[in-house]
């Protein structure tokens, strides 16, 4: 899931990227949110190193 992650962001590597624990995800009856940290993640354009997928 990492790998994903870093090419839907843009990163360079999956090494920047830390997936939360499974227990740690947000869902509905259909939607699901998956918490990610990222280092070093130039690209962003909002404060702080966590975001939602």
């Amino acid at each position: 899931m990492k790998v994903i992650v870093a090419y839907h962001l843009g990163l360079l590597s999956a090494a920047a990227c830390q997936v939360a624990e499974i227990k740690d995800w947000l869902h509905g009856s259909f939607n699901l949110c998956v918490p990610v940290t990222l280092g070093n993640w130039t690209g962003r354009q909002q404060p702080g190193r966590r975001v939602l997928l």
